[in-house]
């Protein structure tokens, strides 16, 4: 069970300050086609986002309809730009991703979780990518849960613009998590880093 506390948000700041850090893989959307076994989920909440966008280059905020993405619900979270400083704000974080992070974002932002830029780690240089970008971003995003468990997340990270559709200013994840060996070989540089203070 996810529970919603800074010990937990601490923790895991402090999993991912050393070793292991995040490791962050875009693929193409073939690539990620292709990977059925750990993209499905991903690949399904692009089709369905793509049926909301109307022939469009993204889905605007007033068509978005998360009652269209049903069973996916639980594998969704949905994140607001704020830009000054670049920070995101997690409006939503469904049941399974909380379960697989450590405890629920909902109401939280990333830069409760990191220690400097949020734009210098691996999550928000891949939501950062879908803001200039526009468009979808398939990604595995490898990581160490609040429990000390490695997991790789399989995502579809999808733009959703202002009404207009003029510009990105939320971003929707969608993601299967699977369990992996905590690697220790990667470069430490490119996780989250907990407060120098050892506050949240």
């Amino acid at each position: 069970m996810a529970h919603n506390d800074p010990d937990r948000a601490k923790r895991l700041a402090q999993l991912n300050a050393g070793l292991p850090g995040p490791a962050y893989r875009p693929l193409s959307e073939a690539d990620a086609r292709a990977r059925v076994d750990l993209f499905d989920l991903a690949v399904r909440g692009f089709e369905v986002w793509q049926s909301l966008t109307g022939g469009g280059k993204s889905v605007r905020r007033r068509d978005f309809r998360p009652e269209r993405f049903g069973s996916l619900l639980p594998h969704m979270a949905l994140m607001v730009f704020e830009a000054s400083p670049p920070d995101f704000f997690y409006k939503v974080f469904g049941e399974d991703q909380a379960m697989n992070v450590g405890f629920d974002l909902t109401g939280r932002r990333m830069s409760e979780l990191v220690d400097g830029n949020v734009t210098d780690t691996a999550a928000g240089q891949a939501l950062m990518t879908v803001l200039r970008w526009g468009r979808p971003h398939f990604l595995e995003l490898e990581f160490t849960n609040a429990n000390g468990v490695g997991k790789l997340a399989a995502c579809a990270m999808l733009p959703l613009a202002d009404d207009a559709g003029v510009e990105v200013c939320e971003v929707l994840s969608i993601a299967r998590f699977v369990t992996v060996p905590v690697d220790r070989k990667r470069d430490p540089t490119r996780g989250e880093r907990p407060p120098a203070n050892g506050s949240m």
